[in-house]
Parts: structure tokens; C-alpha cells; sequence
């Protein structure tokens, strides 16, 4: 389909291995449109409970691919709630995220929203392709470009253009360090008051 049609095509895969332990793999694979493989990527981070029993994790690495449409990495659902792990989109330089993701009725549209702050961190356009819950296209202001939520229409498609450049942000170059001085600083703060009161 993707050589056919000359696309890049992302597919969300759930891959039962019977015999292995643990037997899931919760995957996106990144089609090329001349038909190869750029990458297989798999979810870092298991939802706790059945799913992380079951599941294989992945390496923990984002993949890249350049593209004419910019740099494309992904991740998968509950990956998207983990700064550090979305941290190194920022420093890969990412232009477009994609996110499968499979929700429910309790973290709808929350879930969504959330992984929206990490575009605006990272400075990169987020695709959040959603089964029961949002799907949403965000750009790298956090600006949601079009939604659809899987509860509330009957047309579940999407359909939205995205800018296909990202940003490098102050936090994607410097990460934490301002809050680590902050408490740094509060920590030098707090021991001089106690050591003014004991004069």
C-alpha cells in the first residue's frame, strides 16, 4: 500500500508470539514509499498491571527516519507520558511524532491532553492516532489542529494537515537544569534560615 500509493505508512501492530515469554508485542512499524522497512519500534512502557505482564518491552530508543516531510519518530500510547523517554525526540532534532494509542472511557480525552505538553516541551507536531478515546493532531505550540474522539462521533477518521518542521526548544538543548538549581537554590535558602535563627 505504501509503495502503491507513495507514503509513508506507520502501522500500530499487536504481535501474539504463543510459546515465548512474555508472548505481545505492542509495535509501529514505519513503511517507506518504496516498500522497505525504515523501522519497527516497541512500546517502552507497558501500562501497569495485564499489559505489562505480557508485554515485551522495547530498547527504550526512539528511531528517525528523514523524510521530505521532516523528521519522523514515534512512540506508542502510554510511552507518551514519560518526559525523559519523549526527551530524546527533542534531541533527535524531530519534526513529527506519531502516536498509536489504545484508551478507554476513564482517561479520555486526559490522556491525550497530556502527551500534548510533551510536543510543546520538545518542540516537535504530535499525531495521536487513538482507538477509544481522542485522536488529535497537535503542532509544536501545543495548537490542536483537528480531533476526533472515539465516543462522541460515528465518523471515525481524521483528517488534518500537519507543518511538517519542528522547533528546537530551550528544553530540548538544557532539559531539567533550571529546576534542579531552583531546589539547589532553595536547599542553600532554607539551611541560611536555620542557621540565622540560631544566632
Amino acid at each position: 500500500m505504501a509503495a502503491k500509493y507513495g507514503v509513508y505508512f506507520g502501522m500500530a501492530l499487536g504481535v501474539l508470539n504463543p510459546g515465548k515469554t512474555p508472548p505481545l508485542e505492542n509495535k509501529l512499524v514505519l513503511i517507506q514509499p518504496n516498500g522497505r522497512v525504515a523501522w519497527e519500534y516497541s512500546k517502552v512502557r507497558p501500562v501497569p498491571g495485564p499489559e505489562a505482564a505480557m508485554q515485551v518491552r522495547g530498547d527504550g530508543k526512539l528511531r528517525e527516519l528523514d523524510t521530505p516531510y521532516g523528521r519522523l519518530s514515534s512512540i506508542i500510547c502510554f510511552d507518551g507520558d514519560f518526559p525523559q523517554l519523549l526527551a530524546q525526540a527533542g534531541v533527535l532534532g524531530s519534526d513529527v511524532v506519531l502516536d498509536p494509542s489504545n484508551d478507554w472511557r476513564a482517561i479520555d480525552p486526559w490522556h491525550t491532553q497530556m502527551v500534548s505538553f510533551r510536543a510543546i516541551e520538545q518542540g516537535f507536531n504530535l499525531i495521536r492516532q487513538t482507538r477509544r478515546g481522542l485522536s488529535a493532531a497537535f503542532d509544536y505550540q501545543g495548537r490542536r489542529l483537528a480531533a476526533m474522539d472515539d465516543y462522541q462521533t460515528m465518523d471515525h477518521a481524521m483528517v488534518s494537515q500537519v507543518t511538517s518542521r519542528g522547533v528546537r526548544t530551550v528544553y530540548s538543548r538544557l532539559g531539567d537544569w533550571f529546576a534542579w538549581l531552583c531546589l539547589i537554590i532553595l536547599i542553600l535558602l532554607t539551611v541560611q534560615t536555620f542557621r540565622q535563627k540560631r544566632v
